[in-house]
């Protein structure tokens, strides 16, 4: 059955992004920013023993399964991942908490230039807009000739990442409730986010890999999650909680740890 939210694929994969208003109802959007701030405090309370900040951090949604992980196995949301990504895509990762300031721009890949497409859904549990802690964009800058453009023209002193006008953005605006699809390799930035800052979490998903590089490239991506990080995403309680389509889309990831584990020697724990 094809998915409703296919006709975005085109879109997606045309200028990197998509937004999907009101996929969330406020009394479920209520729920998660609750959980956000109880992991939020409790994180920043561990966070200041050591001297560090507790308000973002990666593998978010393990701070409160109970809570978090049906997202994993709820239909519109899949439906979205599946209309972009196919329905053999996979689950990757997430992250969430509080994000104030700026952030500049930025990708989710480290500069790498491929033609392999992860996203990321985004999930703003407050208002936002330009200048407002919204997102704001560079559309179709996850082509890889545009990114490499861009990399040259900052390289070159034309454009600075710590601006918030650089040519041909997109300002992104979001109330609570909806969802926003970004390739992962979309340049992206946020502005003016006040106070503590915008309450906000994101679940990452892959297209299925092919063997070869897109399989090496997941199997680095959790490596750099899992060592550097320390966390442990791809859990017993993760796999013993799924069901039929949250099974579908983190089998294969399990499969590409227990490959890496067997190529390094290191156990993920």
């Amino acid at each position: 059955m094809t998915s409703p939210f296919a006709e975005g694929r085109l879109f997606f994969q045309t200028f990197g992004y998509a937004v999907f208003p009101q996929l969330f109802t406020a009394d479920e959007v209520e729920q998660y920013a609750r959980a956000l701030m109880r992991v939020v405090s409790h994180q920043q309370s561990r966070a200041d023993a050591s001297g560090t900040d507790g308000r973002y951090m990666e593998s978010f949604i393990e701070q409160d399964p109970d809570v978090f992980y049906p997202l994993l196995d709820n239909d519109r949301l899949l439906d979205v991942v599946d209309g972009l990504l196919g329905a053999d895509s996979l689950y990757i990762g997430n992250s969430g908490g509080l994000v104030a300031g700026n952030s500049g721009w930025h990708t989710e890949v480290a500069g790498i230039l491929h033609t392999y497409s992860t996203m990321k859904t985004v999930f703003y549990c407050d208002p936002v807009a330009q200048g407002e802690g919204g997102l704001s964009l560079v559309a179709t800058s996850h082509l890889p000739e545009y990114s490499r453009d861009l990399n040259q023209a900052v390289r070159d002193g034309v454009l600075d990442i710590n601006s918030p006008d650089l040519p041909g953005k997109v300002d992104i605006g979001s109330t609570p409730g909806d969802v926003i699809a970004v390739d992962q390799r979309l340049w992206k930035s946020s502005w003016g986010a006040a106070g503590e800052g915008c309450r906000i979490f994101a679940l990452d998903w892959a297209a299925h890999p092919q063997p070869g590089w897109e399989e090496m490239f997941l199997g680095g991506y959790r490596f750099f999650r899992r060592d550097i990080l320390n966390k442990k995403v791809f859990s017993e309680r993760l796999l013993a909680t799924a069901g039929p389509r949250r099974r579908r889309k983190i089998a294969k990831m399990y499969d590409i740890i227990a490959d890496a584990e067997r190529d390094t020697g290191y156990r993920f724990e």
